[in-house]
């Protein structure tokens, strides 16, 4: 595997625990509770991280020359 794709495993790794972490932080909340909002907001801001980057991953794997 190349230094290329090895670098977007991982980063696609800590992205997917990052939201992992979130979804946990949010579990421990009650949905009446004022920091559930908090935490469920970090969960979709990390989420939106996790899916905006795997749109690129294509494009990283097999750049087109322009």
């Amino acid at each position: 595997m190349g230094s290329t794709e090895q670098q977007i495993e991982e980063q696609l790794a800590q992205l997917q625990q990052k939201v992992g972490a979130r979804h946990a932080e949010v579990l421990k909340h009650d949905v009446d509770d004022d920091q559930f909002a908090v935490e469920y907001a970090r969960l979709v801001n990390s989420t939106s991280r996790l899916v905006e980057f795997e749109k690129t991953i294509p494009e990283r794997v097999c750049p087109v020359d322009g």
